[in-house]
């Protein structure tokens, strides 16, 4: 029973945990089994790519968490054979459950700078979300496109009859995507003590509307451009990833007294070498910014990364849905459902609900960074 503070902390960290262990599980499981259905079909080409979507990232996001626990070399083949976060979220379960891991510190440590925090802490509050965020926006989000991709191309969705196994994993994949990143945005919360509540009951909703309305509207627009040139989308992907690496790496130093990598130590990268912060935006940051905005210490204090993205996505929704609907061949009974929500879409998210949550981003200290702390040596669970 949850009946005081201590326990009632250490029951929603169990609950928290769980959930995203089953919702990241439920999320690789269902794109695998598609893929073997795929394959028993013979769609090798779709299974395929349903495959490499489902197991390439993965190994980005346990590589990325064996080395934010200190590159152990006994822990290194967990994380290899792509095990190491599932261990991880169950190690923090147990852990709680069996009073290993004292809910109450990890409490504590939320109010601390990530360089404070003890081991278990910052893996709870911090490296945990940074892997499941690169997962779920590296896999889930293409999933997604692929998986509308193949339905329309198919003729699937003219003649509505889709594999409710395909249902089942864009559904899931689309709330592992919401989830993770909500989860991800939310976890900068704890950075401050004592946030107004006002604005944070506020800044929470309004950020999980704002992804809701940003990944749909950019789904749809890949896909349906995909559909009539079938490698458009991955020039327009290469395209916006390319910018933002830039913007991330080259341009952002202009903006930070000429220091390329901003000297923050709230950044989980923040004692890294320059190789693995530029190795971090070109593999992690730009790739989240094609799909989604996300904040990420490493940009806190600079304005150029919302302006170059929000402009990149607005024009290349823009122009993916428009030159689809006004190019394609043959009309369908789905053209009006996806122009609209793309147009609309892609400018309620980009020109109201992105510039309501800056402005109570900005208003209400939620996210406020504490001031720099002396750099702890960085150590791992177990």
């Amino acid at each position: 029973m949850c009946t005081n503070s201590e326990s009632r902390y250490g029951c929603w960290l169990v609950f928290t945990n769980v959930l995203k262990l089953v919702i990241y599980v439920a999320d690789v499981v269902s794109d695998i089994v598609l893929a073997a259905k795929y394959f028993n079909n013979g769609d090798t080409y779709w299974g395929g790519f349903t495959l490499a979507f489902a197991l390439v990232p993965q190994f980005f996001m346990n590589m990325t968490m064996w080395y934010q626990e200190g590159r152990n070399p006994r822990t290194f083949i967990l994380y290899f054979l792509q095990v190491g976060v599932v261990l991880r979220y169950l190690q923090v379960v147990v852990g709680v459950c069996c009073r290993c891991y004292n809910p109450s510190d990890i409490r504590k440590d939320k109010e601390k700078a990530e360089t404070s925090q003890k081991p278990v802490s910052r893996t709870v509050l911090h490296v945990l979300p940074l892997v499941h965020l690169i997962s779920t926006l590296l896999e889930s989000v293409p999933q997604i496109c692929l998986q509308l991709y193949v339905v329309i191309v198919t003729g699937e969705l003219e003649r509505m009859e889709i594999d409710p196994l395909k249902y089942v994993s864009v559904v899931i994949s689309l709330v592992a995507a919401v989830k993770t990143v909500w989860d991800w945005e939310m976890h900068f919360f704890d950075v401050n003590p004592n946030p107004p509540r006002r604005w944070c009951l506020l800044y929470g909703p309004l950020f999980a509307v704002w992804k809701v309305v940003e990944l749909c509207s950019r789904v749809v627009a890949f896909c349906v451009f995909s559909s009539l040139y079938s490698y458009g989308g991955f020039v327009v992907v290469g395209v916006h990833w390319l910018v933002m690496a830039i913007t991330e790496n080259v341009l952002c130093s202009y903006f930070r007294d000429g220091d390329p990598w901003i000297g923050f130590y709230d950044d989980i990268y923040y004692d890294s070498g320059t190789f693995m912060q530029v190795c971090f935006n070109l593999l992690t940051v730009s790739p989240v910014d094609v799909f989604a905005w996300a904040t990420f210490g490493s940009r806190s204090f600079s304005k150029i990364q919302p302006i170059v993205n929000g402009v990149l996505t607005f024009a290349g929704n823009y122009v993916m849905v428009l030159v689809w609907y006004f190019l394609k061949d043959a009309s369908a009974w789905y053209d009006l459902y996806a122009l609209i929500p793309v147009l609309v879409g892609t400018a309620t998210s980009l020109l109201i609900l992105k510039p309501l949550y800056l402005w109570c981003y900005a208003r209400g200290p939620c996210n406020a960074v504490p001031s720099p702390e002396p750099k702890l040596q960085m150590y791992f669970i177990g």
